[in-house]
């Protein structure tokens, strides 16, 4: 029985915003714009390479998010170089990198950049 109740309680308070979801968003999902993908992802790029060269290659791209491709490969094989490692992978990390956060912050309606999370989340 306090199964039951636990289960009542869960959808009575969940209940609204999934249906929300499910109608604006087109989805039945708790979270439309955070789903797995986007974490996923950066799970993905644990571990590639050793200690701190990946926050410091994200926060690298992330000063020159506006610059043009050339540039940004310029600045990205000077830091392979410096770290010793190859920079192919580093320049694939960056450009995705680029590319997800201009979905997360390019929108600026909210239902729009729910959308467009989800259609990257999805990809």
């Amino acid at each position: 029985m306090r199964w039951a109740w636990m289960l009542a309680a869960f959808a009575v308070t969940l209940g609204p915003w999934l249906a929300y979801n499910a109608t604006y968003v087109h989805r039945l999902t708790i979270s439309p714009a955070g789903g797995i993908g986007r974490a996923t992802w950066e799970a993905s790029w644990q571990g590639t390479w050793p200690g701190r060269v990946q926050a410091d290659l994200t926060k690298l791209v992330d000063a020159h998010v506006d610059d043009d491709d050339a540039t940004l490969d310029r600045l990205v094989t000077t830091f392979a170089a410096a770290n010793a490692l190859p920079p192919d992978p580093m320049l694939t990390y960056v450009h995705q990198w680029r590319d997800i956060r201009r979905t997360w912050t390019t929108p600026t309606d909210p239902r729009e950049r729910a959308v467009q999370r989800i259609a990257a989340d999805d990809e």
